[in-house]
Parts: C-alpha cells; sequence; structure tokens
C-alpha cells in the first residue's frame, strides 16, 4: 500500500489487516503516517517503507493500492504526484489499486487506462466500492432473479458546511467526479448497457461559486433507465438507492444521516390482489448487518468485499468489475454531466 493518509486507515487497513492469506507491506512518504499506521494496526517496521520505488524493488509485491490524492489537497493549481505512482506500477508490470476517481478528468483517465494496456497489465481495479455494497448486490440478485430490471435511482446528500475543508481544496475541480460520483457510477454501472441518452442539470448552492447539486437521466440501448441525484449543500448525509423490476420493488437507505448502516425494504407484487396497489403491504427487511461478510463498517459498505475481489483477481491475473476501463466510463459521463451544466 502507498499512502497511508485518511482514506487508508478509513477503509482499506481495517480490512486489509484481518486478511490472514496476505502479507501487507506498506510505504508513505511522511515518517508520522508510517508511525500512526505501525502503533494503530501492528504493522511491523521492517513492512514499512518510505520510498513506493524501494519497496517494489525489495518486496516485489503481486498488488499495490496506490492511495495517493488525485489533486493536490495543500495547493490549489498545482499537480499530484498520483500519476507518477501509477506509471511506477504499471511500468513494474503489478496489479494495481487505485482510489476513486480514476483521474481528474477523463483526459487522464483515459492516458492511465492506455498506459495499463500498453504495459499489459491485466488486473487494474478502481475504489467503486458501492458495487460491492452487500444490500446492493442482494437486491441484483433477487431482481435478476425475479426477471428484469427495469429502472433505478440512486441518490447521496450531503449536508457540508459553506466552509468544509474538502471544499477549499476541490473547488479547483467539481464535486462530482471528486465524491458524489462512487453513486452515479451505479447508475451508469447497475442497468449493464450501453448508455444511449443523457439529460443532466447542474446548479450551484446560493452562497457558493462551486457546483453543488447534480441531476442525470440515463438511458441505456437494453430499454432500462436510471436516474441520478447528489446534492452536498442539504440537511445531512443519506444515501438511497432502488431497483424496480418485474412485480418487484426494492429501496435500500441509510437508517440514520450520516452512517453506513443500511436497510433494504423489499416490495412483491401480491398474487392475489388483496391491496388496492398491487403489492403486498408488508415488505420484507433486510439489514446490512445481517448479510455483510464481517461485523465492521467497512464491511457495510463494501470495501471488504471489493478487497477480497481485487485479492483473488490480482492472484489470478484477471480484470476486476471496477477496471479502469469500466471507471472510465462514468468519468466519462461525469465530464458530460459538467460540460451540461
Amino acid at each position: 500500500m502507498t499512502g497511508l493518509g485518511h482514506i487508508a486507515h478509513k477503509a482499506h487497513l481495517p480490512c486489509l489487516t484481518r486478511f490472514k492469506d496476505i502479507d501487507l507491506y506498506c510505504c508513505d512518504a511522511w515518517q508520522e503516517p508510517r508511525e500512526h499506521a505501525m502503533a494503530e494496526w501492528g504493522i511491523p517496521a521492517d513492512h514499512m517503507y518510505s520510498s513506493q520505488t524501494e519497496m517494489i524493488e525489495k518486496v516485489k509485491p503481486d498488488g499495490i493500492y496506490v492511495l495517493i490524492p488525485q489533486y493536490s489537497k495543500f495547493r490549489l493549481n498545482t499537480s499530484s504526484p498520483y500519476e507518477d505512482y501509477v506509471n511506477e506500477v504499471l511500468e513494474a508490470g503489478i496489479p494495481l489499486f487505485v482510489e476513486k476517481p480514476l483521474g481528474v478528468d477523463a483526459v487522464q483517465a483515459r492516458r492511465i487506462t492506455e498506459k495499463a494496456k500498453s504495459c499489459r497489465v491485466k488486473t487494474t481495479m478502481v475504489g467503486c466500492q458501492r458495487r460491492f455494497h452487500p444490500s446492493l448486490r442482494h437486491a441484483m440478485k433477487l431482481t435478476f432473479e425475479n426477471g428484469l430490471l427495469l429502472s433505478a435511482n440512486f441518490c447521496f446528500f450531503k449536508g457540508l458546511e459553506a466552509d468544509n475543508g474538502d471544499e477549499r481544496s476541490i473547488i479547483a475541480h467539481n464535486w462530482l467526479t471528486f465524491d458524489l460520483i462512487h453513486v452515479l457510477d451505479l447508475a451508469v454501472w447497475v442497468p449493464g448497457g450501453n448508455l444511449i441518452g443523457l439529460a443532466s442539470a447542474v446548479h450551484k448552492a446560493p452562497d457558493k461559486d462551486s457546483k453543488t447539486c447534480f441531476d442525470a437521466l440515463l438511458t441505456f440501448d437494453n430499454n432500462i433507465s436510471s436516474h441520478f441525484i447528489g446534492n452536498v449543500r442539504v440537511g445531512g448525509r443519506m444515501l438511497r438507492f432502488e431497483l424496480h423490476g418485474s412485480g418487484l420493488s426494492i429501496y435500500i437507505s441509510t437508517v440514520a444521516p450520516g452512517g453506513h448502516d443500511m436497510t433494504a425494504w423489499i416490495y412483491r407484487i401480491d398474487p392475489n390482489m388483496k391491496n388496492g396497489h398491487g403489492f403486498l403491504s408488508a415488505p420484507e427487511v433486510v439489514s446490512v448487518r445481517d448479510i455483510a461478510p464481517a461485523p465492521i463498517e467497512q464491511a457495510w459498505a463494501g470495501f471488504w468485499d471489493q478487497a477480497c475481489h481485487f485479492i483473488e483477481k490480482a492472484k489470478n491475473g484477471e480484470p476486476t468489475d471496477t477496471s479502469f476501463e469500466s471507471a472510465l466510463r462514468t468519468i466519462e459521463v461525469c465530464d458530460r454531466i459538467i460540460a451540461n451544466g
């Protein structure tokens, strides 16, 4: 793992340090993050490096997480070393995981994707962890077993204060690509077809210059449509997914704003039509805690299964479900939505 910042501690180390079948080595240019990781997660000092180049040469890893921010968080309008780290891993022919987004825009994401192809690295992955969310995977399984998916809705709301620190660093870019993208990604990925239509609206908050509200309707060549709504200026953090299929509607939502504890309400058509609205009045209720692979928040949010997927594909030299090519598709949609606004 290269980069021991916030996302490493929040999402990845809680999973990887619990796996018994991997040997974890870490790298960070700064001493304080290295010491923090050793104290917090019990990583041995001889598994810690200050240079990715040295780590690659000495460890010869089977896969690398590069968790370097894609843009400078400290100085606006300056470049990040992110792509340099990515290129070094690809040129060494090592399976590579990067956090979302793959690039600051489709131009950079396409350049990285082509670099992976030219280096013949088959296993690439972008951290679109919502695709591995246990509740969503369960809902997709039920929907496709029951028949066809007809439409889907994905919403992500956040109540960030106007002087939030993230905004001061993200304002040179945009909230959609650098934050809301992991839910937009579901609207692009879940339908499964080729995107043939996109209508969108983008708005600014009354008190800010940055665009904070995004609304998009996507249509696909398999007669499925999906709707995405994202807003970072509302009352609180809330996730909501909806899948509607043949005689089946599934609503997945956070139980309380701010958390990853989500519940699915599964409504099925009433074969006896006793309910005037056509559906059984009592839904099946499934908590993500009951179906997640581990009793930690990272498993509820999809990070656990995402890590298992990357490790398996890296071992076998196979493409992942969230390959660079797949992630590029979502960033291209981001760019189109931003351009429309």
